[in-house]
């Protein structure tokens, strides 16, 4: 098999990291994993965003990695927040026929590369997609893998355009973009890149449109190969926003929700998600207005008029079925009541927010 860049580009993959203030133990790590590669670390392009960080930050990344020639350091600084405006910057900068993103608290498996680029150039699929894994180093933290509902007695599976179970295929094999390699050619000739003003669930949006328009997708069921630390004060994993988080997460889940519909892609499971994790957030914030939980409802609650119950499975067992259906139904549907709830609680100084895990 010929492993050769595409004609005019000088790289066959290029792996683009958005760095914000990480740990540079945790960083070491992520470096760590793509010199490691059986595909060759000097084989592959490494863009790294260093993206609204101090300069202290942006020095240990130039000590540690600068000095390779195949590593590119750009600084970005904005106003943006979330990994979506890095990884623009990246893809716009680098030079490789595909694209992986790695974030850089993360890490790859040693053999992810090599296998994802094989099956990609066997297949000619514009993206494969394989199993991650969460890893934590806190021993109290329950760490819970996630499933997966495509078979995995087969090493690959390909699907092609209108011939195949979305409702498996798109929540069985997780929406995250790390967990994925792109054909950076697809990318551009579909004119898609993350859209910036979604801060939450972005990896969701952009996938919803990666796999609405593909024609052939490379699944890869036995393949664990990106590595996901469990970062207990990370964005994501944080139940804690102000008013206005909560109002553009809103916004942004309806962007996700339109554009797997208009895609005709099975979004229930993962709408129910997403609807459950908005709840959240907002049951934990007792300073959002009733005025602003009403707008909330006003754009979320018909969507959750269109869902139909989940299914008991590996996935979710019958009790956690019925707390993500409950919610989303409560919280959205009856907002003068957790209004005086969210009062109720600060005036006996109960934080919300510390009571919900994951």
């Amino acid at each position: 098999m010929v492993m050769e860049p595409r004609e005019g580009d000088q790289y066959l993959l290029s792996i683009v990291t958005p760095f914000h203030n990480v740990d540079m133990g945790l960083f070491k790590t992520c470096y760590e994993s793509l010199k490691n590669q059986t595909f060759g670390f000097e084989n592959m392009e490494w863009v790294i965003v260093v993206h609204n960080s101090g300069e202290e930050y942006l020095q240990g990344v130039r000590d540690m990695v600068g000095a390779y020639s195949n590593v590119k350091i750009f600084v970005l600084n904005n106003e943006r927040r979330t990994p979506s405006s890095p990884r623009n910057y990246g893809i716009e900068r680098i030079t490789g026929s595909y694209v992986g993103f790695l974030d850089a608290d993360d890490s790859y498996t040693e053999e992810c590369c090599q296998v994802a680029m094989e099956n990609l150039l066997e297949t000619g699929a514009d993206l494969a997609s394989f199993r991650f894994e969460p890893i934590s180093d806190d021993p109290s933290r329950l760490v819970i893998h996630p499933y997966v509902l495509i078979d995995q007695t087969k090493p690959r599976i390909v699907v092609e355009r209108g011939n195949w179970d979305s409702r498996n295929f798109i929540y069985g094999a997780a929406l995250t973009v790390t967990s994925k390699i792109y054909d950076k050619h697809y990318l551009d000739r579909i004119g898609l890149r993350f859209d910036e003003d979604v801060p939450f669930a972005e990896d969701n949006l952009f996938n919803m449109d990666t796999f609405g328009k593909a024609d052939k997708i490379c699944f890869l069921p036995q393949l664990i190969g990106y590595r996901y630390y469990l970062n207990g004060g990370s964005m994501v994993q944080s139940f804690k926003k102000t008013s206005d988080e909560v109002m553009r997460y809103a916004i942004g889940i309806t962007k996700i929700f339109d554009h797997g519909l208009e895609s005709g892609l099975y979004m229930n499971n993962v709408m129910w998600d997403l609807m459950g994790y908005q709840s959240a957030i907002m049951l934990a914030s007792q300073d959002l207005s009733y005025e602003d939980r009403l707008k909330v409802k006003d754009m979320l609650y018909k969507y959750l008029q269109m869902l139909e119950p989940m299914d008991v499975s590996k996935l979710y067992t019958k009790q956690t079925i019925k707390l993500i259906m409950s919610l989303p139904k409560l919280v959205l549907g009856h907002p003068k009541f957790m209004q005086r709830f969210a009062k109720f609680t600060k005036m006996l100084g109960i934080d919300l927010a510390s009571k919900i895990k994951v």
